[in-house]
């Protein structure tokens, strides 16, 4: 089946390299991550880049697609391979997502990857795109100015039909909200994520980062209420214990 192939695929390429006796009494699963592993170490195989990248799209599990994305980048970097670059950009856009725990272990990677020159920006969906490669790569100026192109060029201005239409007017918003955070200025930060919650008053993601931004600041009754509606949102949210915690530190005081 295809599980065979795959697995046969990566002993193939492990072989060349020795790394077959290793394999001997491994599972699946760490057939898998030890391919992975030993593949982003010898950066040599042939096919290296289409086995990870067919791996990459069908691992399921954050943690074990991470390592195949490790394994990617550092064969990205040492060719110069901008399609290694690219399967992980993809899995990251369509599958995990960039507040996922794959990004979390993989960003760091990311930053000295070459990508391949984007096509120029026509519509605010292309602006805040290029805007979150930049941050990516840790150009914060250059990603504000893209969201900032991004909610410029959106034509409407009623908010709510403009939500209707294209939802990443938001996203934009929230967006240069982070990277003004990131930079220091908590005030503008506030203004996006507020008119980021103008369009969806139930996005709570911007709650909880507005609430960060407005303790940076220095309003800590702000923060208070922006944490409760987070919570009230999204009670289950991974980030929630903690934002639990610092509610319960701050009405505290």
């Amino acid at each position: 089946g295809t599980a065979g192939a795959e697995q046969r695929t990566f002993r193939a390429l492990l072989a060349t390299e020795g790394q077959t006796p290793a394999l001997k009494a491994a599972s699946d699963v760490d057939l898998a991550l030890v391919a992975c592993q030993a593949l982003g170490r010898i950066a040599l195989a042939g096919d290296a880049v289409t086995a990870l990248g067919r791996y990459l799209a069908a691992e399921e599990d954050e943690g074990r697609a991470a390592d195949a994305a490790e394994a990617l980048l550092r064969i990205a970097r040492e060719r110069k391979d901008t399609r290694a670059t690219a399967l992980v950009e993809a899995a990251r856009d369509r599958r995990f997502g960039w507040n996922s725990l794959f990004w979390t272990r993989t960003r760091r990677f990311y930053a000295d990857a070459p990508s391949a020159p984007a096509l120029a920006p026509r519509t605010a969906a292309d602006w805040n795109e290029r805007g979150l490669v930049r941050r990516g790569k840790g150009d914060v100026e250059g990603a504000i100015s893209d969201y900032g192109k991004a909610i410029e060029l959106d034509p409407l201005s009623d908010l709510t039909r403009a939500l209707e239409l294209d939802p990443r007017y938001t996203r934009a918003l929230i967006n240069r909200g982070n990277a003004r955070q990131k930079k220091g200025d908590f005030e503008g930060a506030v203004a996006d994520y507020g008119k980021a919650l103008e369009l969806d008053p139930r996005h709570a993601d911007a709650w909880k980062d507005r609430a960060l931004a407005r303790l940076s600041s220095g309003d800590r009754d702000g923060a208070a209420k922006d944490l409760e509606r987070f919570l009230d949102l999204a009670p289950g949210d991974p980030e929630a214990p903690a934002a639990r915690a610092k509610l319960a530190e701050l009405r505290a005081r």
